[in-house]
């Protein structure tokens, strides 16, 4: 009777047997498919802060698409020239649709993001619009386009899980529109109306977490 034996050598690196002593093993890290996505974004500028919520769908690496809400505060101070507020002060409520790529399929990454819409606007003051009599004034604050660029890193800590920091320009436009009727010396009825239409923009930092 004949016994044969076969004998083989199995060559384990320091690194693995690191990972077997320790009682896990490394994952690699697997660039997100396409899915549904959710994040919520801090946006901090000059005499700006806020908070928006983007949700969407990621359809590749440079198709990451989505709409958003939110809300602004701008606060531009009060002015050293005449000591008046600034007019475009107040709260903006942006919507808009919103669009970014992932530069690589790395878990860290450059990306870029561009957005577009229109933001209402609630305006605290309207001291600097005076016409004479006032008999029946309307004042109207009206917002107009938003939109905005950003570049910044991106970290996948999972397939899901991600966050952002970028460098971005914020873009508002600010209408005004004042209306007053009276009746002149004569009897007649007059009717006084002014518009205003300005666009800011805004150095910002925006800060984002999504899933």
């Amino acid at each position: 009777m004949v016994y044969a034996s076969i004998a083989y050598t199995q060559t384990v690196s320091v690194k693995d047997t690191a990972e077997i002593q320790h009682g896990y093993r490394m994952k690699d890290f697997r660039y997100p498919g396409k899915q549904f996505f959710f994040q919520g974004e801090f946006i901090g500028g000059y005499a700006e802060f806020g908070f928006r919520v983007i949700g969407g769908y990621r359809f590749g690496q440079f198709g990451i698409l989505g709409a958003g809400v939110g809300v602004d505060g701008v606060q531009a101070g009060i002015s050293f020239k005449d000591n008046s507020e600034d007019p475009n002060d107040g709260v903006y409520f942006p919507l808009f649709v919103h669009y970014e790529g992932d530069i690589m399929k790395n878990n860290v990454t450059p990306f870029y993001s561009v957005e577009a819409g229109y933001t209402f606007r609630y305006g605290t003051d309207d001291s600097y619009i005076s016409v004479t009599p006032l008999n029946h004034p309307v004042y109207k604050n009206q917002g107009g386009f938003t939109g905005g660029a950003g570049f910044g890193i991106k970290a996948y800590f999972t397939k899901k899980v991600y966050a952002s920091w970028a460098i971005a320009i914020d873009i508002k436009q600010a209408q005004d529109k004042y209306t007053n009727y009276y009746i002149n010396s004569i009897g007649e009825n007059i009717k006084v109306s002014y518009s205003s239409s300005s666009f800011f923009y805004v150095p910002a930092i925006k800060i984002a977490v999504g899933f």
